[in-house]
């Protein structure tokens, strides 16, 4: 059964080809622009479309006993069936059909497509970079896992794709954790591994105006497992003579949980870097307890063990919960009572991250009055 799960089959290569043929040729209006979070394809199973008649398996004996007592010209018949079945599929695919394959299929796929034929990736990716107008906008997501897939062997086509692609408003905006981080982001940091858009990257975390744009850049690079290129990015900035650098590596260092330097040694230095070190100490407190706290919730054996710990996880949370390993057992208290305050945690990341979008460093913005040079 070919299927567009994590499994890839040559006809998948060919829906994928006859999609994009489709979707480029379509000539309906511009749809609206829609905002919607992001799921990411490892929290669902994956979704399959048949593409062609099931084949019996070792659990169907009835078929696999008619398919053994079948004459050659009988085998030769039920094959046409299929294939001619799989030329009607193709030839009918509807534009909402290939709408519908384009934007469901996972970066899974895209990267198993990849290691099956990775030309026929590259050449998606070439149409993707050279539609127009509103098609770009809707291939926009299926067009970044292209980017990611080829980040590794060919970074002279995903580059390109990149920079287009963050270029365009997609028709759909996705968002991922409870801090909403922006899946564009996330998609960046994945192909970090081009050097010109590592620099991005960088460039991008220098760029933030305050703490909580910071917080939320670091967390786009955690959620693409790209710790190592946060722990290089905070060795630079630390190793530098300008203070706002230095400022800056303390911030990312504490907030991705890095041991870059010894903060302790850093705290009651006069100016900037004292105070940048005083609140990457608060950082790192906050995730230590958050930590402490989640683990005892997670095994909380009463009522009253659950609630205390929820309510102490509450001053202290952050956007980072999102990192937080689950432990919750199966039929256990928090199993049955986390539900009930999902909402209140929410709410406490939302102040947070509000906190955080007042200062820069530790300071509140309007006592800053440097101008960072880089």
């Amino acid at each position: 059964m070919a299927s567009l799960g994590n499994e890839v089959t040559p006809h998948i290569l060919d829906v994928l080809d006859r999609a994009f043929e489709v979707q480029l040729n379509n000539e309906d209006e511009e749809p609206p622009i829609i905002k919607a979070p992001f799921v990411s394809p490892s929290d669902l199973d994956p979704q399959r479309v048949s593409l062609e008649e099931r084949e019996s398996s070792s659990d169907d004996p009835i078929n696999e006993l008619k398919e053994r007592a079948e004459t050659d010209q009988e085998f030769r018949e039920r094959q046409k069936s299929r294939s001619d079945a799989y030329g009607v599929f193709l030839d009918k695919l509807s534009e909402k059909t290939a709408a519908d394959l384009l934007g469901d299929i996972g970066y899974s796929t895209i990267q198993a497509c990849t290691e099956l034929a990775p030309e026929r990736v590259t050449a998606w990716a070439n149409r993707v970079l050279n539609a127009s107008g509103w098609k770009r906008r809707a291939l926009k997501p299926v067009g970044l896992h292209i980017a990611q897939a080829l980040a590794e062997i060919e970074p002279d086509v995903s580059y390109p794709l990149y920079s287009k692609l963050l270029k365009t408003d997609g028709f759909v905006k996705f968002h991922t954790g409870s801090a909403k981080i922006d899946h564009d982001a996330i998609a960046l940091w994945f192909g970090a591994s081009i050097d010109k858009v590592r620099d991005e990257c960088f460039g991008r975390l220098d760029n933030c105006a305050d703490d909580e744009r910071i917080h939320l850049e670091v967390l786009a690079a955690l959620h693409a497992q790209r710790a190592d290129l946060l722990k290089a990015y905070c060795d630079n900035r630390l190793a530098s003579t300008h203070p706002m650098k230095v400022c800056r590596g303390l911030i990312v260092a504490a907030t991705a949980n890095i041991a870059a330097i010894e903060i302790d040694q850093l705290l009651g230095t006069p100016g900037p870097i004292g105070t940048a070190a005083k609140k990457a100490a608060d950082i790192q407190r906050d995730w230590n307890s958050m930590r402490h706290w989640w683990d005892a919730l997670c095994k909380a054996r009463s009522e009253e063990a659950f609630w205390q710990a929820s309510l102490l996880l509450r001053k202290c949370v952050d956007a980072r919960y999102d990192l937080l390993e689950d432990k919750i057992e199966s039929d256990s208290v928090a199993e049955r009572y986390l539900p009930f305050i999902e909402q209140e945690i929410s709410k406490a990341i939302e102040r947070a991250e509000k906190q955080l979008s007042n200062t820069l460093f530790g300071d509140r913005l309007s006592n800053i009055w440097f101008v960072e040079i880089l």
